[in-house]
């Protein structure tokens, strides 16, 4: 059955309306399902985890080409629908569960590293990025879909709009590969923005070395607190101190590259200052 077809279907006979702070957007287009399957390049000995399965579209696909299959949702609601669609599927685990309050480690420790293939809900998609780097040590790739504003973002050069926080962050840990867009018409109920389809690989080390991670994240972040100041107003040193720093204060932090804040934060360490 076509998938838009099913979801209209489900949604009408069980009444589910859908939550707009989960940021419940499934879906619909079989084509574009199976062109995301395929980014991952599964293997028949590949462990999957999906976050936030939905009605399945992916899962099924998903659990086709891979050895075990890990799908995620939150919703109890389509959690049930989920478990009776895909009764038949004997690779598959169904979990009721936030993704974010789930230890990879555990299921690590159960199957080995996981591959990431996902359709991201869009109110977690920032979230669920910093939590797969804290555990980028339990994935073995990594292909997310998500809002298009949020995969510009991630690979945002310095001086452009969409630089920030995020952009600095991810590079710091991860090479992100855009993939494909997705327009927002192939979701139901269809979002205000288009999608993109992103590779994220995840660094067998950091892509520079810093002295100190916890400063150099704190630079990061007041820099672009306001990201129209110059850093000597967002970072609170002396005139002496500045004076010692690889990287000119008098310059906005959205200017920066990911290197330069690191050049930054290790000149602070490097003259005494540890924390702001």
């Amino acid at each position: 059955m076509n998938e838009r077809i099913y979801i209209r279907k489900v949604l009408k006979q069980t009444s589910i309306r859908l939550n707009k702070k989960l940021g419940q957007t499934f879906l619909i287009d079989d084509g574009i399902a199976e062109k995301i399957v395929e980014s991952a390049h599964i293997k028949k000995d590949d462990v999957c985890l999906e976050i936030g399965a939905g009605f399945g579209v992916l899962t099924q696909k998903i659990a086709r080409r891979a050895k075990k299959v890990i799908a995620v949702e939150i919703d109890r609601r389509i959690f049930e629908i989920l478990k009776k669609r895909l009764k038949c599927s004997q690779n598959l685990t169904l979990l009721n569960d936030d993704i974010l309050k789930l230890g990879l480690e555990e299921i690590f420790q159960k199957y080995g590293k996981v591959k990431i293939v996902s359709n991201l809900p869009y109110s977690i998609t920032t979230p669920v990025i910093a939590y797969l780097i804290r555990n980028r040590e339990f994935i073995d790739g990594c292909i997310l879909t998500m809002q298009k504003e949020v995969a510009e973002r991630l690979v945002a050069r310095p001086g452009t709009k969409a630089y920030g926080v995020l952009t600095v962050k991810v590079k710091y840990f991860i090479e992100t590969h855009p993939l494909f867009y997705i327009p927002k018409d192939r979701f139901l109920p269809s979002p205000e923005v288009d999608s993109a389809t992103v590779n994220l690989e995840f660094l067998d080390k950091p892509r520079i070395s810093v002295i100190c991670e916890d400063l150099f994240f704190k630079v990061i972040d007041l820099s672009f607190q306001q990201r129209r100041k110059m850093l000597k107003n967002c970072i609170f040193i002396s005139k002496k101190d500045a004076s010692q720093l690889p990287i000119d204060l008098r310059r906005r932090g959205e200017t920066l590259s990911v290197e330069e804040f690191a050049k930054l934060a290790n000149g602070l360490t490097k003259i005494g200052i540890t924390s702001l």
